[in-house]
């Protein structure tokens, strides 16, 4: 069990991956309930989300430069706090991309990515919500094997989804559009795999 002095760096990775669970609502929402006409508005909210996850970091960096011991290795902890913020991060990009190349209407097979999106978070914050007791959790590895199931997922969906869009559209420009954010969709996916594969690294090294 972490040292009370200790819980500011735990308790910082959940507040970080709780804004990242914020930023997969609030796309989900976007996603439901897609209207171009306030994109613009969307964008500025999900940058508002992401502003929340860099004040977060930062924190944790104000902390780390202070401190004379940390619970876990300094360079583990910015690389946590680093994959929360690229989860994030990615998913501003996605809403992003749904505004640079404008957009009007979506396919509807973005829905279930959205979803997945949702359900990574939860993961990831079950995951992080282990961290502090990660040499006695029983539950810490299954969050870890959960996120990569769900990354496969992610890429299954983005396989099929861009060979249905090969197959249903000749305009280069639909095709080059989707193609970037699908990708964008998938990368989120990713940066939840990497969180798990962090947190793993630090299970092998210190047990």
């Amino acid at each position: 069990m972490a040292k009370a002095k200790d819980s500011f760096y735990f308790q910082n990775f959940l507040e970080s991956i709780r804004v990242s669970k914020m930023a997969a609502d609030k796309l989900q929402d976007i996603i439901k309930n897609y209207n171009h006409s306030v994109i613009e508005e969307d964008v500025a909210a999900i940058h508002e989300i992401e502003h929340m996850g860099d004040s977060k970091k930062h924190e944790m960096t104000r902390e780390i430069v202070k401190a004379f011991i940390t619970p876990i290795d300094r360079d583990d902890i910015v690389k946590i706090s680093n994959c929360i913020d690229n989860v994030t991060d990615s998913i501003e990009d996605i809403i992003i991309n749904l505004y640079t190349w404008n957009i009007k209407e979506l396919r509807q097979d973005v829905v279930p990515f959205a979803e997945l999106i949702s359900s990574c978070c939860d993961a990831a914050e079950g995951l992080l919500g282990e961290l502090h007791d990660y040499k006695k959790s029983k539950k810490i590895m299954d969050h870890i094997i959960e996120l990569n199931r769900l990354e496969e997922k992610g890429d299954d969906l983005y396989i099929q989804d861009i060979r249905k869009l090969s197959i249903e559209n000749a305009d280069p420009y639909t095709v080059m559009a989707w193609r970037e954010i699908y990708r964008s969709f998938e990368t989120v996916c990713d940066c939840c795999e990497d969180l798990a594969d962090a947190v793993e690294s630090i299970i092998i090294a210190n047990t």
